[in-house]
């Protein structure tokens, strides 16, 4: 198990991660995920040991690691750039890490090895080449297989998909899974693409500007979202957000001129936060198209509102709505007609929206 205790790694006067504390559980695929300059890379050096920390502890399975090496560590590290060695050809790359004289593998297990995870990421036939005849993608996938051929105490994946085109990314994704239940290993997996950490993590960890959000299974993260950040970060499309004020038990959105009364179990926890001025969120596929108006109910909201675009997306459609100055998005079923200009109405129910306070952007139910 890999322990994070108040960590914190400062680059100068600029902060890397700031007491950061998470655990990843042995044999787990866990995903370190957030923007660009969050603090994921670091967390991997940290762990790596490339990078010491200037506070806090960082353990593996209990023992203290801060001033082992990162070679004592033995932790294999795939990175979203791949160097490899020019003079050798691809097998020789893949099987440099077992050629230690730390490691003494024999010829016919390093034989094996290298041709078990040139198969697995579909690079056998490239085993002879030399790096200079291989493609962008056939290298990544080359850094790729010269990591998974060890058998370290971990894997540290930073962003290692990236440079890849979508469709041999999404089969990677499905390997690397795979291959992690397979091997019963520890993998953590930097990334800044939330589709792709929803799609292999058993745990994620969303980090920003260098502090951790939330964590937990992703399914649970993404319905509890504790801040705004969370709710429209993990969103694909992004959430839909309105500016509200809570007053005698309703709920006026400010910017659309709506008002509706609020499920008294709502309202309670509301009253309850001393907060008048909130954000609602809506995720996209909350957020229902209706081509005719019909009576509004009470604990919801309905707009005009009017189509702008829609786009196919596979078993739905992703559709763009105006609804005066706010641009609305909608995950829709392709039953729905839907022509640019098109008058429409749009509902969502207030129990499957998310408050958030105006002022620091909390979770208030």
């Amino acid at each position: 198990m890999i322990r994070f205790e108040s960590v914190t790694k400062r680059y100068g006067e600029t902060i890397g991660i700031e007491g950061v504390s998470f655990e990843v559980p042995d044999r787990s695929f866990y995903v370190v995920t957030g923007p660009t300059g969050a603090g994921k890379t670091t967390t991997l050096n940290l762990t790596s040991g490339v990078l010491k920390p200037e506070e806090g502890d960082i353990y593996f399975d209990g023992e203290r690691v801060n001033d082992i090496s990162p070679r004592k560590r033995d932790v294999a590290f795939a990175f979203q750039d791949f160097i490899l060695y020019p003079n050798m050809n691809v097998f020789d790359n893949i099987a440099f890490p077992l050629r230690s004289s730390l490691r003494n593998v024999d010829r016919d297990t390093i034989q094996a090895k290298v041709e078990q995870v040139a198969g697995a990421l579909s690079i056998t036939s490239h085993l002879k080449k030399n790096p200079s005849q291989l493609s962008g993608g056939e290298m990544q996938r080359v850094g790729i297989a010269r990591a998974l051929v060890r058998e370290p105490n971990a894997f540290l994946m930073d962003e290692p998909l990236s440079n890849l085109d979508a469709k041999i990314r999404e089969e990677l994704r499905a390997e690397l899974k795979r291959l992690q239940s397979e091997m019963d290993q520890t993998f953590l997996y930097a990334t800044p693409d939330k589709t792709e950490a929803f799609s292999i993590a058993e745990e994620i960890l969303l980090i920003n500007d260098g502090k951790i959000i939330q964590h937990g299974k992703p399914l649970e993260v993404y319905n509890d979202p504790q801040t705004l950040f969370v709710a429209t970060y993990l969103s694909q499309p992004e959430a839909n957000l309105f500016q509200g004020y809570v007053s005698d038990g309703r709920l006026e959105l400010t910017e659309v001129e709506s008002t509706s009364s609020i499920p008294e179990d709502l309202l309670q926890t509301l009253l309850s936060s001393n907060t008048q001025d909130v954000i609602v969120a809506v995720y996209p596929e909350d957020l229902a198209i209706e081509m005719n108006s019909s009576k509004n109910k009470e604990g919801g909201i309905e707009l005009n509102a009017k189509v702008e675009t829609s786009r196919f997306m596979g078993a739905s459609q992703v559709v763009d709505i105006s609804c005066g100055e706010l641009s609305l998005k909608s995950v829709s079923s392709l039953d729905l007609n839907l022509e640019r200009g098109s008058e429409v109405r749009v509902t969502f129910k207030l129990d499957e929206a998310y408050f958030f306070d105006d002022g620091d952007q909390s979770r208030l139910c």
